[in-house]
């Protein structure tokens, strides 16, 4: 019966502690927080992206890249962007 009666304080002074209506600025600071870490991790996608894109050669030698060598890019049957059509 101890239980019982323990479980029903505890149900009870859990439901006090709710609040019956939620505060709307700390709900919209909660969101001004996450809209903000979210923008941050955006930004810095964006200024990675362009980090790599700024440092990456001409566009023609995307093929020098995907292979370790350009010798075993030919070997491969691959002829490199920037060497032309065989």
């Amino acid at each position: 019966m101890a239980a019982l009666a323990n479980t029903d304080f505890q149900l009870r002074d859990f439901a006090r502690r709710v609040p019956a209506e939620r505060d709307q600025r700390a709900c919209a600071a909660c969101w001004f927080v996450r809209i903000l870490f979210i923008a941050g991790i955006v930004f810095w996608l964006i200024l990675a992206g362009f980090a790599l894109w700024s440092h990456l050669p001409a566009a023609g030698t995307v093929l020098d890249y995907l292979s370790p060598t350009a010798v075993q890019a030919r070997d491969a049957g691959w002829a490199a962007l920037s060497e032309g059509a065989r």
